[in-house]
């Protein structure tokens, strides 16, 4: 499955922690070897959280609604 984002994308956090729903993050890493949805490695520009493994429908873009 082609990934939805790129890396170095900003994409917002709508996963299930409560405590980064909503955090704009920068895309650092994307891993297709799954085969089916891809996963996200995702960084906070600002206070340099990091995030693993994020599945990309707990993501939201600039061109999502």
């Amino acid at each position: 499955m082609k990934p939805r984002f790129q890396r170095n994308e900003m994409v917002q956090y709508k996963g299930s922690i409560a405590r980064f729903q909503s955090w704009l993050f920068d895309i650092i890493a994307v891993d297709t070897s799954t085969g089916t949805q891809p996963y996200y490695e995702l960084r906070d520009p600002v206070w340099g959280v990091r995030l693993g493994r994020v599945r990309e429908s707990s993501l939201r873009g600039p061109h999502d609604q």
